[in-house]
């Protein structure tokens, strides 16, 4: 295993200026039912996450390449999508590892990217539905009416269940920092 501290300062900048923008539209956000797994993660990571704005460090798997190409420039809303997108275009986190590891390729060594994110939910939209309409979704988020939609797939029995993952839309909301 090899861990890196990625040090990107435009996707930072952007990041930082989409929180800001966050804040004065929303003020403070409401939380999910359940507590995100990750939320509260060593001070040495991330001391000054804002979970009135739903920020936490969450996970995303990826390949060598796409993960090379976020560290290097950013996050960006894929036009077409390699695993299918149920939630729509965007962003796919998720606040455990296991669930990330599901979307990685491995490198030529077998080693998978899984990067640490820091993401901003803001108001989050939460669905429980197996087969949700990704267009709506990704459309009430481009609306204003939520900032990323939860899918929680822990009570279905087939289709990447057992776990929750997080969609931002906008490609501002997650950096990745490790």
């Amino acid at each position: 295993m090899e861990v890196y501290k990625v040090n990107n300062i435009g996707a930072t900048a952007d990041y930082q200026e989409y929180k800001a923008s966050l804040r004065d539209r929303r003020g403070r956000c409401g939380k999910l039912r359940d507590a995100i797994i990750s939320h509260n993660p060593p001070s040495a990571l991330a001391s000054d996450l804002d979970e009135s704005l739903n920020e936490y460090l969450m996970f995303h798997g990826t390949n060598p390449q796409a993960a090379k190409s976020i560290i290097e420039t950013d996050f960006r809303i894929p036009k077409s999508n390699t695993h299918g997108a149920v939630y729509g275009p965007g962003i796919y986190v998720a606040e455990t590892n296991t669930k990330s590891h599901m979307y990685c390729a491995p490198n030529d060594r077998g080693w998978v990217p899984i990067l640490v994110v820091r993401t901003l939910l803001g108001e989050i939209h939460n669905t429980v539905d197996e087969n949700p309409n990704g267009s709506a979704l990704e459309r009430g988020a481009n609306n204003g009416d939520y900032d990323s939609v939860c899918g929680d797939r822990r009570n279905l029995r087939y289709n990447f269940s057992g776990w929750r993952e997080f969609i931002v839309y906008n490609h501002a909301a997650a950096v990745a920092e490790w």
